[in-house]
């Protein structure tokens, strides 16, 4: 019995430093301007990079975009070289940062906009 929780506890560390391990290596990615190289990548290449960040294999992202898993791997290696990064985990990084700097600034956005309402205005 100890064996199984000790083996679960094992596992939730092992999730624990992954997840921990992304926000780093997307933080990291976001310093050093990753979020915005993003841009430069062809409509298609963003669509799977963001598939990518979403935890789909190739041949998930091949089946839902109706391509073959080889054209997947091509359009990834040359986001990866567009973006001067070397795997999957720096990509899906690069897309959490993204995503993260755009939600941050729709919020900023949403705040400066919507109007305060004073007590008796509603």
């Amino acid at each position: 019995m100890a064996s199984a929780a000790t083996t679960g506890n094992e596992e939730s560390i092992k999730l624990s430093t992954q997840s921990y391990t992304m926000v780093l290596l997307s933080e990291v990615a976001y310093r050093q301007g990753g979020a915005m190289k993003i841009t430069a990548l062809t409509l298609r290449q963003e669509e799977i990079a963001r598939m990518v960040a979403a935890g789909l294999s190739n041949r998930q992202i091949a089946q839902e975009l109706g391509l073959s898993e080889g054209t997947v791997k091509i359009h990834l290696h040359k986001a990866y070289k567009t973006l001067g990064i070397a795997n999957r985990a720096a990509l899906a990084a690069m897309v959490s940062a993204r995503a993260r700097t755009r939600a941050k600034k729709s919020r900023e956005v949403s705040c400066a906009v919507s109007p305060v309402l004073k007590e008796g205005d509603g």
